[in-house]
C-alpha cells in the first residue's frame, strides 16, 4: 500500500513536471491517469483516511487541469469531485489550515471552468465559495504568504468574470487589490517562484479594467510597469512570454483609444503576435496550445481592425482570414469553450465592417449574420451576461444600419 501510494505520487509531481515540456502532452496524460487509478484504489479501501482523501483530491485537481484542452465536461466532473472530497463537513477531523487553501484552490479552477463554458451565475458562486474559504485563514494568519497568494489568484480570476458580468467597479477592487497583493509577494523576502508571473497576469486585468472605465493613463502606466518586469527576466519561459503578449495586446487596445496613436498600438499588437505565433509553432504539444491560439486570433483581429482604420485595407484581410481559420480550428475541436465563440463573434463582426469599407454590402450583412446567430447562441447559455448583451445590441444595431443604407 505504501508503496504504491510513493509511486503515485512520484507520478503525479513527473506529470506535473512535464507541463512545461514541450511535446509531453500524450505522457503527462498517462502519467496523470495512472496515478488517478491508484488512488482511486487507495481511497476505495481506505475511505476514512484524511490523508489520502486529500491527496487524491489533488490527483483530481491535477487530471481536470490536463483535460482541459480535450474535455471541459470531464475536466469539470473530476473538480467537483475533488471539492466534495475537501469539504470541510465531509471531513472528520476538521482540516486543517493546508486542506482548506486546496479547497479553496480547487474552487478557484471550479470557477474558471465554468466561466469557459458559459455558465457565469455557477462560475461567479464559485468564486465567492473560494473567497469564503480564504477569508477565514487570513483571519486565522494574516501574513501567511501562502494565503495572501492564494486571496489574490481567486481575486483576480474573478475579476475577470466581473467584466463579463458587467460589475466593474467591484472587479476594479478586486483587481486592484490582487495587484498590490502579488506587487508585494514579488518584491518581498519570501519569493515563491510564481509570483513574478502571476503578478504580470494580474496587472494585464487590472489595466483592461482601468481601460474599460476610461482610466487610460492609470492603465498605460500599469502595463509599462508590467512590460518592464517582464521584459527585466532573464531567459523568460512559456508563461511568462504569455503574459508579455497579454500586456503587449492590452496595450494596443488602450493606445488604439486615441486616433493619434493607432502607429504606436500597431507596434505593441505586431509584437505581441509575433509572441503568440512563436508559441504556437514551438509548443503544438502543450495543453496550453489552444490559448495561445485563441490568443493569436484575438491579436490579429485586433490588427485587423488598426489596418482598417488606417485604411490597409488588403492587409486587414490578411489577418482576417487568418484569424476565422484559427477560429473554425477552436470551435471544432471545443464548440463548449465561450471563449472561442467569443473570438468568433468578433472576428466577423470585423469582417463585416472591412466589407463595408469596401462597399460590399451583400458580404458585410452576411458576415453581420452570422456574428449576430452565434452572439444569440452566447446570450442563451450564459443570459446572466451582460457584456453579451450588450454586444448583442450592437450587433443587432449594426444589421439594422446597413439593412437600412441597402434600402436607401
Amino acid at each position: 500500500l505504501a508503496v504504491s501510494r510513493e509511486w503515485a505520487l512520484k507520478l503525479l509531481g513527473l506529470a506535473e513536471g512535464l507541463a512545461r515540456t514541450p511535446g509531453q502532452g500524450p505522457l503527462r496524460r498517462k502519467m496523470t491517469d495512472d496515478s488517478l487509478k491508484v488512488f482511486q484504489q487507495l481511497y476505495g479501501n481506505q475511505p476514512n483516511d484524511p490523508l489520502l482523501r486529500r491527496e487524491l483530491a489533488q490527483v483530481l485537481r491535477v487530471w481536470a487541469n490536463v483535460m482541459l484542452a480535450d474535455d471541459l465536461t470531464a475536466a469539470l466532473q473530476a473538480n467537483q469531485e475533488a471539492v466534495a472530497l475537501l469539504n470541510p463537513r465531509a471531513c472528520d477531523p476538521p482540516p486543517d489550515t493546508r486542506y482548506r487553501d486546496q479547497l479553496a484552490e480547487t474552487l478557484r479552477d471550479q470557477a474558471n471552468l465554468l466561466k469557459r463554458m458559459g455558465r457565469f451565475s455557477d462560475a461567479a458562486n464559485a468564486f465567492e465559495r473560494a473567497l469564503n474559504v480564504v477569508h477565514t485563514l487570513r483571519q486565522e494568519l494574516p501574513e501567511d504568504p501562502r494565503f495572501v497568494r492564494t486571496e489574490a489568484t481567486v481575486k483576480s480570476d474573478f475579476a475577470s468574470l466581473q467584466i463579463h458580468l458587467d460589475q466593474l467597479e467591484p472587479a476594479l477592487v478586486n483587481s486592484t487589490s490582487a495587484v498590490s497583493a502579488f506587487r508585494q509577494l514579488a518584491d518581498g523576502p519570501r519569493l515563491h517562484p510564481l509570483d513574478p508571473l502571476l503578478l504580470l497576469l494580474a496587472i494585464q486585468t487590472n489595466a483592461e479594467l482601468f481601460r474599460r472605465t476610461d482610466r487610460l493613463q492609470d492603465a498605460e502606466e500599469l502595463l509599462a510597469e508590467g512590460l518592464r518586469r517582464a521584459r527585466s527576466q532573464a531567459d523568460p519561459d512559456a508563461n511568462v512570454q504569455f503574459a508579455t503578449g497579454r500586456l503587449l495586446f492590452e496595450r494596443s487596445q488602450v493606445l488604439a483609444r486615441s486616433d493619434s496613436r493607432i502607429a504606436d498600438a500597431k507596434l505593441a499588437v505586431d509584437e505581441s503576435i509575433a509572441i503568440w505565433e512563436r508559441l504556437v509553432g514551438e509548443r503544438a504539444d502543450s495543453n496550453r496550445f489552444d490559448t495561445y491560439r485563441l490568443n493569436l486570433a484575438r491579436a490579429l483581429t485586433g490588427r485587423a481592425d488598426l489596418h482598417g482604420k488606417a485604411q490597409q485595407l488588403d492587409d486587414s484581410q490578411t489577418d482576417l482570414a487568418k484569424a476565422i481559420e484559427i477560429c473554425n480550428a477552436l470551435l471544432a475541436k471545443a464548440s463548449e469553450n465561450q471563449s472561442h465563440r467569443e473570438a468568433m463573434v468578433e472576428t466577423l463582426y470585423q469582417q463585416s465592417r472591412l466589407a463595408s469599407r469596401r462597399t460590399d454590402r451583400v458580404t458585410a450583412v452576411e458576415r453581420i449574420r452570422q456574428s449576430l446567430d452565434m452572439q444569440e447562441q452566447i446570450v442563451k447559455q450564459s443570459p446572466e451576461s451582460q457584456a453579451a448583451r450588450q454586444q448583442l445590441a450592437r450587433l443587432k444595431s449594426e444589421l439594422q444600419w446597413l439593412t437600412d443604407a441597402d434600402e436607401k
